[in-house]
């Protein structure tokens, strides 16, 4: 299950845990310190050893691009959050 958080809030905490890792803390203590598994710390870990800090950047997820414009996902948004959309309810 992924973790709640937006991408960049994932890689800020991954990089935390990196930094950690980096000052000699223990895969255990770094997953308890950052609230992830020890089996992510470990994976982070192999990743900084084989590609440094720049290892544990955010990537893009795959899938198709939106069929809609920034404009029409603003006005969604505004609608959505509008009380009157849902007075039915």
């Amino acid at each position: 299950m992924r973790p709640k958080g937006s991408a960049k809030e994932l890689e800020v905490r991954r990089r935390i845990a990196g930094n950690l890792l980096l000052e000699g803390k223990g895969i255990n203590e770094v997953a308890r310190l950052v609230g992830a598994s020890p089996s992510s710390v470990q994976r982070w870990k192999d990743a900084i050893e084989e590609g440094g800090m720049d290892a544990l950047k955010s990537k893009p997820h795959p899938g198709r691009k939106s069929r809609l414009s920034v404009k029409q996902k603003k006005k969604l948004y505004k609608i959505s959050r509008s009380r009157s959309c849902c007075s039915w309810l």
